[in-house]
């Protein structure tokens, strides 16, 4: 990716991804609440789909680079909505693997962007925001995978189907993160368990090292 395809002079480029990570966070648990199984299936496909198409939009400013980014984006939905509905573990797998890599992708962007803009600002805050919840997603999705394929991997979980654990290993993944720790649902083998607590190492020192750092640039800025 060269540097014209990335919104570096945008002031609020960050607010098309956090609109499209509070909509699959509140909006897809909203749905999977009150919707029969078959239409909430289908709609949270279709939110997870808006979340990639808004980090594409966040991250690259080329037309071009933003059409095939959301393309990708539908894709990945697709194929998560497909293999839960027809029970294909492989389909359902390399979903998986898609969102892991955007993930990826949307971290390595948007922490260059937030690490190195001229100032810090409202966005570059914003931008950290969406790092720390993009990290949290990320981890899901390795809880899911091991999930997937190792029995019992976790206690507490509804099933074993990726469309089915899915939601209830973001609700781990965030909890985890922020160390809160209910225990309504536990690693149990040691991979899971490995994750879990790099997870929390890594949300504590996220928010003491670089949060805080750049609320203090921040503030010194404006004073």
């Amino acid at each position: 990716m060269t540097s014209n395809d990335t919104p570096e002079e945008s002031r609020h480029n960050f607010e098309y991804m956090l609109g499209g990570l509070l909509f699959l966070l509140l909006v897809g648990p909203a749905i999977r609440t009150f919707a029969p199984t078959l239409v909430s299936d289908l709609l949270v496909s279709i939110t997870i789909g808006v979340a990639l198409a808004a980090g594409c939009f966040s991250l690259v400013s080329s037309a071009t680079a933003r059409a095939i980014g959301s393309a990708v984006g539908v894709g990945l939905a697709t194929c998560n909505w497909l293999g839960g509905h027809l029970d294909l573990p492989l389909v359902s797998s390399a979903a998986a693997v898609g969102f892991l890599m955007f993930c990826a992708w949307g971290i390595a962007v948007s922490l260059r962007q937030v690490l190195t803009g001229p100032r810090v600002d409202l966005n570059r805050l914003t931008g950290a925001v969406c790092v720390y919840m993009l990290m949290a997603l990320a981890w899901a999705i390795g809880y899911a995978l091991i999930a997937l394929y190792i029995d019992g991997a976790f206690s507490g979980l509804a099933g074993m189907k990726f469309d089915l654990v899915w939601p209830d290993l973001i609700y781990f993944s965030f909890v985890t993160l922020t160390t809160l720790g209910y225990g309504d649902i536990s690693p149990v083998v040691p991979l899971a368990q490995a994750l879990a607590y790099l997870e929390a190492m890594i949300g504590q020192m996220y928010i003491a090292i670089l949060i805080a750092g750049l609320v203090g640039a921040h503030l010194t800025s404006r004073r």
